[in-house]
């Protein structure tokens, strides 16, 4: 690959709304915990709840029951998106490696 497309690429991926994407995926390690924390923890009172016996006299459990899988399954999807964007950042450092690779030659 010629200096050149090097830096041509690296323009591509240095540009405005790429720069920002990366600030902005890297920002949700925290909110990945969040999430992350919000999941197991739902997932804990599945099985909790699940474990009771479930007695007509007592139908709220079975609506705890439904809500915490639910928590669970939005939490799991938004990981799952949130996770989805950061190719952006390794692709990004790859091409910054070529270039430095290239112009140490």
């Amino acid at each position: 690959m010629t200096s050149a497309a090097l830096h041509l690429a690296l323009s591509a991926v240095n540009s405005n709304p790429t720069s920002l994407f990366v600030r902005y995926t890297s920002m949700l390690s925290g909110r990945d915990k969040f999430c992350r924390l919000a999941q197991y923890f739902s997932r804990l009172m599945v099985h909790i709840l699940s474990q009771r016996p479930y007695t007509r006299e007592k139908p709220s459990l079975a609506d705890w029951l439904a809500t915490f899988i639910k928590v669970q399954t939005a939490m799991a999807t938004t990981r799952k998106i949130m996770r989805a964007g950061k190719f952006v950042e390794f692709l990004q450092l790859f091409v910054r490696t070529l270039l430095v690779r290239s112009e140490d030659e």
